[in-house]
């Protein structure tokens, strides 16, 4: 099963470099490695955000010690399908956001992270040092991102990304700076705008040569409804540019 190899995979790739991010790390709190929120075999669009949130491993959420990997894998491809867990509140903006493009959660959508770490909130990396480590977090597990969109390259629609990868980069502006040794290039112009929710849409060309469009928002869906509205504003662009498959 394509879900339970990605947990398989992301399991080794995090307890090999766990090491490295430790100061990255709330202690005290049990979290396992997401490489995925949603059901990603029949997933036509992506949304795209920064990583996990440690509040997902809250009391009551449906996580316990020992998970194994299919249980893992079953958690999360049921994530939004629950009728007795919900779904973190962080992704109501986007589960919104989505029903402007005839797209959900739980029919055709899948969401990814840059990590799948669930560390502190960005916020709480005040030092430079911290900030670096943060942001190499993000390049050791791009290949965990990479991969799973390369497992469903062929049936992807469209990439919807938003928000910021720490104060230096916006998401898109890290993937297009950084991620030049993992083969990944972001095709257009990513020029920055003045105020929230500056917008743009790309071409992802995956280390396959697959080619995805990918439309980005500057503002993520934890402040207010500036994501909705981008997406609203510029739904019958999205779909029109979303891929034939």
């Amino acid at each position: 099963m394509l879900e339970t190899d990605i947990v398989n995979e992301t399991i080794k790739h995090v307890a090999e470099t766990s090491d490295q991010f430790t100061p990255l790390m709330e202690q005290g709190i049990m979290t396992y490695p997401i490489p995925f929120f949603g059901n990603l075999s029949r997933a036509r669009v992506v949304t795209m955000g920064l990583n996990p949130s440690n509040k997902e491993f809250t009391a009551n959420r449906g996580w316990f010690a020992d998970m194994s990997p299919d249980v893992i894998a079953e958690r999360l491809t049921s994530y939004f399908e629950s009728t007795t867990l919900l779904p973190h509140p962080w992704f109501k903006r986007w589960s919104e956001a989505l029903t402007h493009i005839n797209a959900s959660y739980e029919s055709n959508a899948v969401h990814l992270d840059l990590s799948p770490r669930a560390t502190y909130p960005v916020s709480h990396f005040t030092s430079k040092e911290d900030r670096l480590l943060f942001l190499k977090m993000l390049h050791k597990d791009a290949v965990i991102w990479i991969r799973a969109m390369e497992a469903i390259a062929d049936q992807i629609e469209i990439v919807l990304a938003a928000g910021s990868a720490t104060k230096k980069y916006y998401i898109n502006e890290f993937i297009d700076v950084e991620l030049e040794k993992c083969k990944v290039v972001l095709k257009g112009n990513r020029k920055r705008g003045k105020g929230p929710g500056q917008t743009a849409f790309h071409t992802l060309m995956l280390p396959s040569g697959r080619q995805i469009p990918l439309f980005f928002c500057s503002t993520g869906p934890s402040n207010g409804d500036v994501l909705v509205e981008a997406i609203r504003k510029n739904a019958s662009e999205i779909n029109a540019k979303r891929r034939v498959t």
